[in-house]
């Protein structure tokens, strides 16, 4: 009796989660609101001394979500008009007050956004070397401030040949784009005699590899696990259920992958800049989560979304 008392009960709570996130998945008007109010509260929280920084952060930011958007739209990873890879930038992206003024970590994220926005339209169309220099362009003006940047180089050309789109005309470009910016700024310290400098764009790799994880906050090892959450459930799916999907879109999923994996790895050997890669590695959970989430509906998957949600406010006031 008890059973078909709380039947319904259940039955109508599904309902409602599944309405909830489809809405989600279909509402354009979320998510200018959510802009709108997580940025309002994140100058409200920034001290007057931050401005400055916190304001470049939210431009970079913004930047990058409408990035991802771009991404979604031009290579079609998701079978239909949806905001949610944006949405869930957004909520992690602003879940942490470290990421509020790291201007290095946003400015990151937007290279490689950008990057991958660049090669995703590289896909089977190898005459496209201005990509490819332009690509190289992005990663090497961003790895003057931040030079772990340059360690995304493999990675690019893994994938673009894995997209049949690397040639040695695009390695070329690939290569005259990466060192147009380091011969003109080595040229200009040379200029200036300031040698120092172009020393201190070398990233400082650790003489041994370390796993003491996030030093300054223990609480980050619960966000890491929320983003390996997120990446596992993406996966589970594709590999069960996206066998017969377009070849293009599983080529493009499984780069994303690949980055996901990569920047897991960078994590473990580089625990010192664990800002910049939980940023980083940002950008490909939420395209690959929204993808997962766009596309179920499922009662499983309405519940799983929203405790998401509820895991990403979680995250916004333990902080703080």
């Amino acid at each position: 009796m008890k059973g078909n008392i709380f039947a319904p009960i259940l039955v109508s709570i599904y309902k409602m989660l599944q309405n909830i996130h489809k809405n989600l998945i279909t509402n354009r008007f979320i998510l200018p609101i959510a802009i709108l109010i997580i940025c309002t509260i994140r100058l409200l929280e920034a001290s007057t001394a931050d401005y400055i920084s916190v304001g470049i952060c939210l431009l970079l930011d913004i930047s990058t979500l409408f990035l991802i958007l771009q991404i979604d739209r031009s290579s079609t990873i998701i079978r239909k008009r949806t905001i949610l890879p944006a949405l869930f930038y957004l909520l992690l992206i602003f879940a942490i007050p470290d990421f509020n003024n790291d201007v290095s970590g946003s400015l990151s994220s937007f290279c490689i956004v950008l990057s991958l926005l660049l090669l995703f339209k590289t896909y089977h169309k190898p005459e496209y070397t201005i990509n490819f220099f332009n690509l190289s362009f992005v990663l090497s003006c961003g790895s003057l401030l931040w030079p772990p940047l340059i360690l995304f180089f493999p990675y690019f050309l893994i994938c673009s040949f894995f997209f049949r789109s690397l040639t040695i005309k695009s390695f070329l470009a690939s290569i005259i784009g990466f060192c147009t910016v380091y011969l003109f700024v080595g040229v200009w310290f040379l200029y200036k005699e300031d040698t120092l400098t172009t020393i201190h764009l070398i990233p400082d790799f650790p003489s041994h590899i370390s796993f003491l994880l996030f030093n300054t906050n223990p609480n980050k090892y619960l966000f890491l696990a929320l983003l390996i959450f997120l990446s596992f459930i993406s996966a589970c799916n594709i590999i069960l259920n996206e066998r017969n999907g377009k070849i293009k879109t599983r080529a493009f999923l499984g780069s994303l992958f690949f980055l996901i994996a990569m920047i897991f790895a960078f994590i473990f050997i580089f625990p010192n800049l664990e800002n910049q890669w939980l940023q980083i590695l940002i950008v490909p959970v939420s395209l690959v989560a929204g993808h997962f989430f766009s596309l179920n509906t499922s009662k499983k998957a309405s519940c799983t979304f929203l405790a998401t949600f509820c895991c990403c406010i979680y995250f916004f006031y333990l902080y703080r």
